[in-house]
């Protein structure tokens, strides 16, 4: 049986991924036998007398507001910010002066309200890209994202962006929607 990450790797681990809080870590957890394996379910309770909150487990801060929604949306369009990570990583290296849980800004509804429309490509331009890649599961793709530079038409949630999409497809015959992203429906 392989031993769980120390409370310092579980930190170091999770923050590569961007994981901001408890139900994207628990989300993250899931998706692979691999952070199964390292991550205990419940850090807070696994890690005992190391833990003191979420926000120190993955180094994303709450904090008052220090913008006005409309301020931000400014500062998010003149620096071409178009998802999540990207916002994210602003704030964290300070080209934006806002908390990381932006739902702690008045006026924040959602992040379409906050990023450009029209931010991510097309499905049917999505899978040219991506069937070029030669990946073929969702670890492979989150991996790949890992070690290259991912443009920026090109969401890091690939399921929560098109699977919608996918669901609508017309397709001959049943597929996964990794598979169909990085393969196509052929056999």
């Amino acid at each position: 049986m392989t031993k769980k990450l120390t409370y310092q790797e579980a930190k170091s681990f999770i923050r590569e991924y961007f994981i901001s809080s408890a139900s994207e870590y628990k989300r993250f957890r899931e998706i692979s036998i691999e952070n199964k394996t390292l991550l205990p379910s419940n850090p807070n309770i696994y890690y005992g007398k190391e833990w003191t909150s979420w926000n120190d487990f993955t180094g994303f801060e709450t904090t008052p507001d220090r913008i006005s929604f409309e301020e931000l949306q400014s500062k998010v369009a003149e620096l071409d910010i178009r998802t999540k990570e990207e916002f994210r990583l602003a704030v964290k290296t300070n080209e934006i002066d806002a908390p990381l849980n932006i739902s702690k800004i008045e006026g924040f509804s959602n992040w379409s309200h906050l990023l450009p429309s029209k931010k991510y490509m097309e499905l049917d331009e999505l899978l040219t890209f991506t069937r070029k890649l030669n990946l073929r599961t969702q670890m492979d793709w989150r991996q790949w994202c890992k070690d290259n530079e991912r443009p920026a038409r090109v969401p890091f949630d690939l399921l929560r962006e098109y699977q919608q999409q996918f669901k609508a497809l017309k397709l001959k015959s049943k597929v996964s929607f990794w598979r169909y992203l990085f393969v196509g429906e052929k056999k």
